[in-house]
């Protein structure tokens, strides 16, 4: 990018002379000088077909004189005077349109020369820019990547120490479990039947005794009924 600024600053340093030299123009004399082209040519172009006309009529009455070839040698050499008029008219105006062409193209010149330290200056912050947005996304990208580097690893972390504690946890357990009985088959069995019946008893003994409880709360209120009764 700086080396194309460099190249915009020393064509516009490098333009020819005559763009230099050349008056500048612009849109009115353009239009004003291109109309006076478009007049000149037509009336060069009449000027030819005058011409042709006038050498026809001329021709005519020739053949009518004894002298025919000298009069349509005399016709011919007026034909060609006026068509060299019109011809000179066309050599100006088309020297006129090259001068228009020449002015235009070197006002563009000139003007290009003109902005080509701004347009170096808009490239050179343009290139500028597009390093530090260049620069902006590698650093946003290596952020993004050291995040996703790190978040892995925590979740590594999280693995293993969630994976440790289910070793604890099945540890402990097996540790807190009882030890295997040694006792027979029949033993178990036994022993089954009696904490069955144990806990038969207990439940058994537990109703009683909230029977027992009802029926005493049932009697004491009998009670105190018979009582508020007799006063």
């Amino acid at each position: 990018m700086r080396r194309s600024a460099f190249f915009l600053l020393a064509a516009a340093v490098a333009a020819p002379l005559w763009a230099q030299t050349l008056a500048p123009i612009d849109d009115a004399e353009k239009t004003r000088l291109e109309a006076q082209v478009k007049t000149m040519k037509a009336e060069a172009e009449d000027i030819r077909a005058g011409a042709e006309q006038q050498f026809i009529a001329d021709e005519k009455v020739c053949w009518q004189k004894v002298l025919v070839t000298a009069c349509i040698d005399e016709a011919k050499a007026r034909r060609v005077t006026v068509i060299q008029k019109a011809r000179a008219i066309e050599v100006q105006a088309n020297t006129l349109q090259r001068e228009v062409n020449n002015r235009v193209l070197a006002t563009r010149e000139a003007r290009r020369a003109a902005e080509a330290p701004t347009r170096a200056a808009e490239q050179q912050a343009e290139a500028e820019r597009y390093r530090a947005e260049q620069a902006k996304a590698a650093a946003d990208r290596q952020k993004r990547q050291q995040a996703k580097v790190q978040e892995e690893a925590a979740g590594r972390a999280q693995t293993a120490a969630e994976a440790k504690a289910r070793a604890e946890r099945l540890n402990a357990k097996q540790q807190d479990r009882p030890p295997r009985s040694t006792a027979t088959p029949e033993e178990e069995v036994a022993q089954r039947v009696a904490e069955r019946d144990k806990r038969v008893a207990e439940k058994k003994a537990e109703r009683e005794a909230k029977e027992k409880q009802r029926a005493a709360e049932r009697a004491a209120w009998e009670a105190r009924q018979k009582q508020l009764q007799g006063k």
